[in-house]
């Protein structure tokens, strides 16, 4: 028997414990999921945990989310014993969830889309810096009267630019056809930076993509979830320093 917890740092601010949670979610996996708080995050001019400190809060490297796979021996053995594994990294554990539960669709099944859809899941990991940087993720702030600076615009065209040429090409409604996939999950806190810092969403296509995945039930499920989690200083003051309501 296997039994799945995911580690987490809150869900109302971290987009990459997000994407993993919404694909779990979606797949109709069977798990737990813990919040972990670190002392930085509660108070930024305090202490830093150390890499010894971290793991044992349930990561591999120092950061979150991190998946715990427990595989236990036959239930009725009394010397039962639990084989432990962490997975880190929110693409890896979504390729994990993928392959356990192939019904639930979260890559495309034709080869060429679905290397595209990896592609652009890769793309999110390694680009859009700007965009990241200065539009952290919060999921329920708003910030009135938000300027992007001209690299935050370019990550901004960016993400349009991808969202048409997907719409247009499966026909919707999520980006690579009926299913709200792996590649979906993990633009979904794209979207939600474009909600909290007023970033207006250009075509009819577009905004109704939007609509979708925001009644996607992962989605909802997620939204409701992240109303219970923690908040963290480190990020709020950084909305109000903008204008904005956390």
């Amino acid at each position: 028997m296997v039994s799945l917890k995911l580690n987490v740092l809150s869900l109302r601010y971290s987009s990459w414990s997000m994407r993993p949670y919404l694909v779990l979610l979606q797949a109709g996996a069977d798990f737990a999921s813990e919040t972990v708080s670190l002392a930085h995050m509660r108070d930024p001019t305090g202490p830093v945990e150390s890499l010894d400190e971290r793991r044992k809060l349930g990561c591999v490297h120092g950061l979150f989310p991190a998946l715990q796979i427990d595989n236990h021996d036959d239930e009725e053995t009394k010397n039962r014993q639990t084989t432990t594994t962490l997975i880190h990294e929110s693409l890896a554990i979504c390729e994990y969830v993928a392959e356990r539960h192939p019904e639930a669709h979260l890559w495309p099944t034709d080869p060429l889309e679905r290397a595209r859809s990896r592609a652009l899941a890769c793309e999110m990991i390694s680009g859009f810096s700007s965009l990241r940087n200065e539009c952290s993720c919060s999921l329920f702030a708003r910030v009135p009267s938000f300027a992007p600076s001209p690299a935050t615009q370019r990550d901004v065209d960016r993400v349009m630019e991808i969202w048409t040429e997907c719409l247009e090409r499966s026909g919707g409604p999520y980006l690579f056809g009926a299913h709200f996939g792996i590649v979906d999950a993990m633009y979904y806190p794209v979207l939600t930076r474009f909600r909290t810092y007023g970033i207006a969403l250009p075509t009819e296509h577009i905004q109704a993509y939007a609509q979708t995945v925001e009644s996607t039930p992962a989605v909802l499920q997620l939204v409701e979830k992240s109303r219970g989690e923690p908040s963290l200083a480190l990020y709020d003051d950084y909305i109000k320093m903008l204008g904005g309501d956390p």
